[in-house]
């Protein structure tokens, strides 16, 4: 299933790393994170989690990517990556797990499933679209 992707930076990371590589459940990653209202800032598919912040560098914190690989000196990752609209290119670097599309994240092994109806939502008036989302989407 897509994540809309609205105002705000997002932290993008696929369940399977939080699984593998930090040995996790995604109710103990949501945990480790310590929101008092995680529905807030936490949107998930079944393959993606976003995690949103109004700042990107909030989203570089120990608590959210500790455990997973960062290049700090080329700032980026296979791990995770930040994505905003706001951003020129949508994502701050490239990886080959996630395809975005009109300001709507996918998976990129679910991507062709969802392609054609992902169209007709994103020419969608934007209050439409919006309200698309907000009751729940896909």
């Amino acid at each position: 299933m897509p994540i809309p992707l609205f105002s705000y930076f997002y932290l993008i990371i696929p369940k399977e790393t939080i699984q593998h590589k930090l040995n996790l459940t995604i109710e103990d990653y949501i945990a480790r994170l310590g929101f008092d209202q995680p529905e807030k800032y936490i949107f998930q598919d079944d393959f993606l989690i976003a995690i949103k912040a109004p700042d990107p560098d909030n989203l570089l914190s120990d608590a959210l990517i500790g455990g997973l690989n960062f290049d700090v000196e080329n700032k980026c990752s296979n791990d995770f990556v930040i994505a905003s609209i706001h951003h020129p290119e949508v994502f701050y670097w490239k990886v080959d797990w996630i395809v975005e599309d009109r300001q709507v994240v996918v998976f990129a092994d679910q991507y062709e499933s969802v392609k054609e109806r992902l169209a007709e939502v994103n020419n969608l008036p934007y209050h439409k679209f919006i309200e698309f989302w907000q009751q729940g989407g896909f």
